[in-house]
């Protein structure tokens, strides 16, 4: 009997997750300066809680393989192919991206005045780091990145890559089905002895292909299957961790999990008053991941010349480093991502002709 995929519709969790993950990373880089030196006592326990928010990472990798198969699904309905969808994802990360190194350079600039350093060392220092920045090319190059978690960007571009390869085989593998199957065999060869961590895209292709999984379980109303299939994962890789499964890692397993097993219960979840603030910061999550590295080290590094950080007055700084991030991507967002995505989406509505 053949498989019917209907999409799954909006899943308002989806925004609550991002949130989640992107405030994992955030109070993760907010003590990544303080890393071999000690805090504020009373502050340990929290430095040791933020210290596994580098996890959200894994879960921004499935929700990104998710949201990708529902736009994978929605642009084939629609009749457009693999261009149409590395164009759309072109305008979704690159033009905020280019705009935070921009502004990362005038910052550097800016401090060089005050570390005693000419305003070159805030510039890469060849062209092909040059090259590496712009393009998302410098994992490839081997060249350093500007902004510290530009490598998840430069995974998401391959990701891209891929999906919009499986895009153009959809009319020619029999839809989202044969995709997948497509996608699968990629995974497999992907958990093979060597090949993980040999290529950054192809390592944690794996952890993306959970998300579609996710999405093909909900899309061909097998809920049962998908949990089945996804919670014998998450149980192979508890037991043998960087084993079998190649690098991918429980927390991604799990976040998998999560999306088959609560989607019948959306409507309520994002309905609590007390989760609602996790769904308005998912919204400009992207903003915040991309700002907040930035501007927790320039203030802290700032603050750090006349406070210690095993100091009671180190909190403040903390505190204050934090909320400037907050604000600073919610300004970014407002002023950049907001207006973009806006206009992303009225440039990929259809035209009432094909409406």
């Amino acid at each position: 009997m053949s498989i019917v995929f209907q999409r799954p519709g909006r899943y308002g969790l989806i925004s609550h997750l991002r949130g989640t993950a992107a405030l994992a990373v955030t109070l993760f880089h907010s003590f990544g300066a303080y890393e071999n030196q000690a805090v504020w006592a009373p502050l340990e326990p929290v430095r040791q809680l933020a210290g596994h928010g580098w996890l959200g990472v894994h879960i921004f990798f499935v929700l990104s393989g998710y949201c990708l198969a529902e736009k994978m699904s929605a642009l084939a309905l629609r009749g457009r192919g693999a261009g149409d969808f590395l164009l759309d994802r072109f305008w979704r990360i690159v033009p905020p991206y280019w705009l935070t190194l921009i502004g990362l350079v005038l910052l550097g600039v800016l401090a060089a005045s005050f570390n005693h350093l000419g305003w070159r060392s805030a510039l890469p220092p060849d062209w092909q780091a040059v090259a590496g920045d712009v393009l998302l090319l410098h994992p490839a190059l081997g060249t350093p990145g500007l902004l510290l978690v530009s490598w998840t960007l430069a995974c998401e571009a391959g990701f891209y890559l891929i999906v919009a390869g499986l895009l153009f085989l959809w009319p020619r593998v029999g839809g989202f089905g044969g995709a997948l199957l497509v996608g699968t065999i990629l995974m497999l060869a992907c958990v093979l002895p060597g090949v993980a961590g040999r290529n950054l895209v192809l390592t944690y292709w794996p952890e993306f292909w959970l998300g579609l999984a996710a999405y093909a379980a909900l899309a061909a109303r097998r809920r049962g299957t998908g949990l089945a299939l996804l919670t014998g994962s998450a149980a192979l890789v508890a037991w043998s961790p960087g084993g079998a499964l190649g690098e991918i890692h429980f927390a991604a397993v799990a976040t998998a999990v999560l999306l088959v097993a609560l989607h019948p219960l959306d409507g309520r979840l994002t309905a609590l008053p007390a989760l609602r603030w996790l769904g308005t910061m998912g919204v400009w999550s992207y903003s915040l991941y991309l700002v907040h590295v930035p501007l927790l080290s320039r203030a802290q590094n700032l603050a750090g010349r006349w406070v210690p950080p095993d100091s009671a007055a180190f909190l403040a700084v903390w505190l204050a480093s934090l909320a400037l991030a907050l604000v600073g991507a919610w300004a970014f967002y407002r002023c950049v991502e907001g207006p973009l995505e806006r206009w992303r989406h009225r440039r990929g509505a259809p035209s009432p002709s094909t409406a």
